[in-house]
């Protein structure tokens, strides 16, 4: 995966980093942490966890519903 990275000219980018924004992708379009997991294959919600980023707009709009 490295090298494909590397060749399309992304800096930094692994197979961590492509599972990482499918999971955060996942969980952004259907807010199921579950669901993102059995995709990922995991069975831990820690190890699901490390691989889920907050998408800040989603975050802010969440704050915005609740008040």
């Amino acid at each position: 995966m490295t090298k494909l990275y590397k060749r399309a000219g992304i800096k930094g980018g692994s197979s961590h980093s492509g599972r990482r924004s499918l999971a955060t992708k996942v969980l952004a379009k259907t807010g199921d942490m579950e669901m993102a997991a059995l995709i990922l294959g995991h069975d831990s919600i820690d190890v699901k966890a490390r691989y889920m980023d907050v998408d800040k707009r989603i975050l802010r709009q969440a704050f915005i519903d609740v008040i």
